[in-house]
């Protein structure tokens, strides 16, 4: 069974403006390698405009690189048309943000069931068991018909996970998830995010300027 990532000789360069002494461009990743099996986790790690997130959206399908292939569960991602490119992201990929990303005018529950609405009304139908289940698991199993203006800022994050998790991802692609909680917060939702991660065998990449957070990982990748 292949590695839920794997990522083999990435390198990707932003097309600058052309003409009398410009350089053309912006090389951010060169000959980038590496492999996550599900239920690890890789923190990618850096100073700033090193290309964090540009790898991670890269591996996510978002960008295409220069060179280089992403294999997720086995499927080419760039070998895909755009079509089964998002269908891929949606059943495969779960996404974490520094922000939230919740949608104001939907409970929690709501919000969670986002992610299967993607692939049809039925799906999201045939998920609510699944979205309640994971609020529960989160410590949110009393807080899924509250509209995000009512949680804390540390229960948005955990309704977030819950979402990026609906679809039994292979892969859990976070860019500074905790960055915007305080320090109590950020534990409990790193504490809650590795641990279903690894019970539900995703593997996760992390983007990360928090040490603690980092070395919590099974493995770390840094870019300069």
């Amino acid at each position: 069974m292949p590695a839920a990532v794997i990522v083999e000789h990435l390198s990707h360069t932003y097309t600058g403006p052309t003409g009398s002494g410009s350089t053309g461009g912006l090389s951010v990743l060169t000959d980038v390698s590496l492999t996550v099996e599900a239920g690890e986790s890789l923190a990618v790690v850096g100073p700033s405009g090193s290309g964090k997130s540009t790898l991670l959206n890269c591996v996510g399908g978002l960008i295409k690189p220069d060179h280089g292939t992403v294999k997720i569960a086995g499927d080419d991602v760039h070998a895909l048309d755009a079509t089964a490119r998002a269908r891929f992201r949606a059943t495969k990929l779960g996404f974490i943000f520094q922000e939230h990303l919740l949608l104001p005018h939907l409970t929690a529950e709501e919000n969670v069931l986002m992610a299967a609405l993607a692939l049809g009304r039925s799906e999201a139908d045939a998920a609510v068991p699944r979205a309640r289940d994971l609020l529960a698991r989160l410590g949110l199993g009393a807080r899924g018909d509250h509209r995000p203006d009512a949680l804390s800022g540390g229960e948005r994050q955990r309704v977030a996970v819950a979402r990026a998790l609906l679809n039994k991802p292979a892969a859990l692609l976070c860019d500074e998830p905790t960055g915007s909680l305080d320090r109590a917060n950020a534990g409990t939702v790193a504490d809650e995010l590795f641990a279903l991660a690894k019970a539900e065998g995703a593997a996760l990449l992390i983007v990360t300027h928090d040490p603690t957070l980092a070395a919590r990982c099974t493995h770390r990748l840094e870019l300069r």
